[in-house]
């Protein structure tokens, strides 16, 4: 197990989460910026309530072996209570999530064990957890990899876990089309819609796995969106297409959103 400090993260990807929401504005693609909405900043007793939990966890969590003295560790990783209280009021997770999300994070790094998640960490675990192919894999590790620097460090993971998880609409949309985007192409043909209803329709009722299971209903059904949402008829769907489809609300667009909603809740699971 590693011991890591993670203030001077937080500091960093506060810093970038200024960034204004990628479908709330221009369909120009920057990779990475449909996560990095500003979770806005909640009362100060709120922050009150937060330093609170963390007080609580550092007098009462268990001991863990090789923490720094004067840090809280979980897992292996080191925090400041000032850090960990900017933790969980930016990304709304309460100490239990924090605490399972930190579990779950050793898991991802057991390649190298170097305190950060490797695309090929990352690859390796997600592939398995939710079937996903490796374009759709690469694709969400550039989400997940906000500042671009080749790996995940955690308060990355837990920021952006916290968009897909607890965000908007908006930014359930921006996971849907860069996941399905598997060769970042900057468009949705097809071919790619079918493989993410694929990941999509296992996680839903068992009528959705039906679907999921048989190619030609997964045909059917992405036929039909195509129909819907290609409205230039070129054979694909882009950011602003898709957004189109989404504001119609037919009744694929909102089962698609509901389940990418599932699809969040699964990766704290």
């Amino acid at each position: 197990m590693f011991a890591r400090t993670v203030s001077t993260t937080v500091r960093r990807v506060a810093a970038t989460s200024a960034t204004a929401a990628r479908f709330s504005a221009a369909p120009t693609r920057v990779a990475g910026q449909a996560v990095r909405n500003a979770v806005p900043y909640t009362a100060l007793a709120a922050a009150a309530a937060a330093a609170a939990t963390v007080a609580a966890v550092n007098v009462s969590g268990p001991p863990v072996s090789g923490c720094e003295p004067g840090m809280i560790g979980l897992d292996g990783l080191n925090f400041t209570q000032e850090s960990l209280a900017t933790l969980l009021r930016k990304t709304e997770f309460n100490m239990q999530e924090i605490r399972h999300l930190a579990a779950e994070y050793q898991k991802i790094d057991v390649r190298y064990g170097d305190g950060t998640i490797s695309g090929d960490e990352f690859a390796n675990y997600y592939s398995k957890k939710f079937e996903l192919d490796h374009g759709q894999t690469a694709q969400l590790f550039r989400l997940f990899d906000v500042d671009g620097g080749g790996s995940i460090d955690f308060v990355e993971f837990t920021m952006t876990l916290s968009k897909l998880a607890k965000g908007s609409t908006g930014n359930r949309l921006g996971f849907f089309f860069y996941t399905a985007d598997s060769d970042n192409s900057g468009s949705i043909d097809k071919a790619e819609l079918m493989a993410m209803l694929f990941v999509l329709f296992r996680l839903g009722s068992r009528d959705d796995q039906s679907i999921a299971s048989s190619v030609v209903a997964r045909d059917k059904v992405a036929t039909e969106i195509m129909s819907e949402a290609d409205a230039d008829r070129n054979g694909a769907i882009d950011v602003p297409e898709l957004k189109a489809w989404i504001r119609r609300g037919s009744p694929h667009a909102k089962h698609c959103m509901e389940l990418m909603e599932v699809f969040g809740t699964r990766f704290l699971q």
